[in-house]
């Protein structure tokens, strides 16, 4: 959280705090007044209840009603669902991504049953639930997801952020799931939203180990028959025919690899 944001959060506390004092003593006096009227039943007395009653209420009382909106109002997320803004409370939100995270689709139904609204929400990293299926590599909610209609493309609050993108570059990488994603009509294997290409991050994510294995090569091959762009630069406008051949001779395979990127050359 920004530090004005923090400091806005501390100074509403104080005011509270200060205002919740206030309203005790108030509540006090209002109390002892209220003793005294009805003991000495005067006129004066009755003046003195309705005068306290009245500071209470307006001065101290209200204040704590409208802080405690506006507290209540700022645990609320705004979702957008089929063209509508909907608010609902962050505790919802939460327990909706713990269940991704467990894949319990019969406890996922309950939710988007009561708020159907929560299709749209993301985590506290900012992940979609697609996304989140896929960052903890449940291929049920990855399935359940998208035939909920979701968009393949877009796993993140910020959507200009690729599916293959966030996988690769956050080491998500799930063999069964690249594949299942792949044979999905409408999805765009390049889109991005960082300085490193796709074909690139892929290639990073499949050397860490210093060997290429017979089925990344698979893979790989089959990212190019949906489309895989290997002109696309990186930060240092290096494209994935210079980058492949960056790659150390040690990392096993990785001659094959680079045939096939050569195979691929236009």
């Amino acid at each position: 959280m920004a530090f004005g944001g923090i400091l806005l959060l501390n100074l509403i506390f104080i005011v509270l705090l200060i205002d919740f004092i206030l309203f005790v003593i108030s509540l006090i006096i209002f109390i002892v007044s209220l003793i005294l009227s009805l003991k000495n039943k005067t006129k004066k007395g009755r003046k003195i209840v309705r005068i306290v009653f009245g500071i209470l209420t307006i001065v101290f009382l209200i204040p704590l009603l409208v802080f405690g909106i506006f507290i209540n109002e700022g645990n609320k997320e705004k979702i957008s669902y089929n063209g509508k803004k909907y608010k609902i409370k962050e505790e919802i939100i939460d327990k909706f991504h713990s269940e991704i995270a467990y894949c319990d689709t019969k406890e996922l139904n309950k939710y988007l049953k009561k708020h159907p609204e929560l299709i749209n929400s993301h985590d506290f990293e900012g992940s979609l639930p697609l996304g989140v299926s896929i960052k903890y590599k449940k291929m049920e909610c990855i399935k359940y997801f998208i035939n909920k209609n979701v968009d393949v493309n877009t796993v993140s609050s910020n959507s200009e952020f690729g599916t293959f993108e966030y996988m690769f570059y956050y080491g998500y990488y799930n063999e069964e799931i690249v594949e299942y994603l792949l044979s999905q009509d409408g999805i765009d294997i390049n889109k991005r939203h960082l300085a490193m290409p796709v074909a690139q991050l892929y290639i990073k994510q499949i050397i860490k180990d210093k060997e290429i294995s017979a089925k990344e090569l698979e893979i790989f091959e089959k990212m190019l028959n949906k489309g895989l762009d290997l002109k696309q630069t990186n930060g240092t406008n290096t494209n994935t025919y210079e980058y492949v051949n960056s790659v150390s001779d040690e990392v096993i395979n990785i001659s094959e690899l680079r045939k096939v990127v050569e195979n691929n050359k236009k």
